[in-house]
């Protein structure tokens, strides 16, 4: 049971070759913009919008590489991310399925009425029927959710800015917080103006719920942590980032299989249970710096690790040899012990 609302899409995910021939994304967004405007059901036009925006932000977050290749379906070195593949074909999967249980379920029952008048729903269609039951036992992917993301973005962004024809592309001013920025407690909210528009608000949200997604993340000591709070004033938000070994128990599982989930601590198999970054963290570490009463030097040394640069990064960065980082690091490592902080403890 095929649907043709979803010829756009080939049986693998991909763009079919008569997608351009659909629609042109431009017409696209003008499409929203004006049934939006006419007061009447944007559902349809709203979730075309959605999809697109979706996909492209996956297509893009495959091969980041891929914008600076020659070709357009050139991949680069580093090859396709599985996950993101998965992401992709996901998105066509779960339009095709829900597109096809609504047009099955419309076409198995329909409503009759007995003779006193009573309302009663009968088989109206039995391959229906079957296709109906077969096809509410699909388990969606995560690509549906990137969908949903974008037409909520899309729905934030026209309560704010929707104000005539071309209002997606717009420009307005956003106030938002610089990129890498370490925020210590006694600095200011680093912040910047930028200019965008409602389309790129609108890519952003669904960029972050790919970032976000745990359908996508591989090993979580990748990550850091960040901390929300609020500046002196209550004014401005202002994020602490914690070091980057810092809540490496931050992914909850049974605690019998800890040692083969990739990224997972050292030992962790064995007790269970997980714990959380909170800023109370923040202040305990600062709490067990202070105990080790370390040199200028080792704390700088302590600083790096914990950002996780290696032995060799110190170094170059310090303008010192790698052995003079390692025996720094021993130096650290014994201060810690005398006052019980070993890892075991």
């Amino acid at each position: 049971m095929k649907n043709p609302k979803l010829n756009m899409f080939g049986d693998n995910g991909s763009l079919s070759e008569n997608a351009g021939k659909v629609k042109d994304f431009d017409q696209t967004k003008r499409n929203f913009e004006i049934a939006l405007a006419s007061g009447q059901d944007y559902s349809g036009a709203l979730l075309e919008l959605s999809t697109a925006i979706a996909y492209s932000v996956v297509r893009k977050c495959i091969d980041p590489q891929r914008k600076t290749a020659a070709d357009r379906e050139t991949v680069s070195n580093n090859g396709l991310n599985p996950a993101m593949v998965e992401l992709r074909r996901g998105i066509a999967f779960d339009r095709r399925t829900l597109d096809n249980t609504q047009t099955a379920a419309a076409k198995a029952t329909k409503i009759t009425y007995t003779l006193d008048g009573d309302p009663v729903t009968v088989t109206a269609d039995k391959d229906a029927e079957t296709a109906l039951n077969a096809l509410i036992g699909e388990t969606l992917s995560d690509g549906i959710d990137l969908v949903q993301t974008a037409a909520l973005a899309l729905l934030e962004q026209a309560a704010d800015r929707a104000d005539g024809p071309g209002w997606l592309d717009r420009p307005y001013t956003v106030r938002r917080l610089s990129r890498r920025v370490y925020i210590k407690e006694t600095d200011g909210a680093a912040y910047r103006d930028d200019e965008t528009t409602p389309a790129q608000e609108v890519y952003r949200a669904v960029r972050r719920a790919v970032q976000e997604s745990r359908a996508v993340q591989t090993d979580p000591r990748n990550g850091y942590t960040y901390i929300e709070d609020l500046t002196a004033d209550g004014l401005d938000t202002i994020y602490y980032r914690l070091h980057k070994y810092a809540d490496l128990g931050g992914y909850a599982h049974n605690g019998q299989d800890g040692g083969t989930l990739p990224g997972a601590p050292a030992g962790f198999g064995q007790g269970g249970g997980h714990y959380t970054a909170d800023r109370q963290t923040v202040n305990d570490y600062d709490a067990l710096i202070e105990k080790l009463d370390l040199t200028p030097r080792q704390r700088e040394v302590l600083e790096l690790r914990m950002q996780g640069r290696g032995y060799k990064a110190i170094a170059t960065y310090l303008g010192v040899s790698d052995k003079a980082i390692k025996k720094t690091v021993l130096q650290i490592q014994k201060r810690a012990n005398a006052i019980g902080l070993s890892p075991d403890k």
